[in-house]
């Protein structure tokens, strides 16, 4: 519902967070992460975009929900080991990554096409991160393995590969393991770890 503190494309970002995000017709409302200095036009519907600012204590939520999952990681590796069915949809045979990770909560704004051709624009949160990539706490969108798109912290964006998906019948359902594409632009602000070396 579009109410008095509606904001539209070029409107300056007072409070970064979570924004009500409507569109003209193309797709339902959804949620997005607005972390930019001024409200972003649709690659759709351009100016006809609306924002409505949500509550903070559903920015709390989804932090939340991300420390839970991380916090049963172990757990799920567990019992992932002992499954009899495959559990991980995987563009490689092993989901180890190859640089060491942060345990880092942080909530970003990843968007793209999904698998069914739609645009998305939405809020999300990291359980751990690197600068060669990431692993997605809570995937709202539906993707596929292999699928390519961005994702933003702050003013820094960049692109990301999907690399293994948690099963639907999974612990790890809605998980996402990512591969950055452009590990030079830091994506996350990782000061620990130096780049991934060059592909020879």
């Amino acid at each position: 519902m579009i109410t008095n503190h509606t904001h539209r494309p070029g409107d300056p970002v007072l409070h970064c967070g979570i924004y009500r995000v409507y569109h003209a017709q193309h797709r339902n409302s959804h949620k997005s992460l607005i972390l930019a200095k001024s409200f972003p036009v649709c690659e759709v519907c351009w100016d006809a975009v609306r924002y409505v600012e949500q509550a903070a204590a559903e920015v709390e939520g989804a932090r939340q929900l991300a420390m839970s999952q991380g916090a049963k990681a172990a757990d799920r590796k567990q019992r992932l080991r002992g499954s009899p069915t495959p559990m991980i949809q995987s563009l490689t045979k092993t989901t180890t990554p190859k640089e060491p990770r942060l345990s880092a909560i942080l909530p970003i704004r990843m968007y793209g096409v999904d698998a069914d051709g739609t645009p998305f624009d939405c809020a999300t949160a990291t359980l751990n991160v690197s600068r060669g990539g990431a692993l997605l706490g809570r995937l709202e969108v539906p993707l596929r393995v292999g699928d390519i798109f961005t994702l933003q912290k702050g003013v820094v964006r960049g692109k990301f590969r999907v690399q293994w998906l948690g099963g639907k019948n999974s612990e790890r359902h809605g998980q996402a393991g990512l591969q950055c594409l452009e590990p030079a632009k830091n994506v996350f602000g990782i000061q620990n770890f130096s780049p991934p070396p060059a592909a020879v």
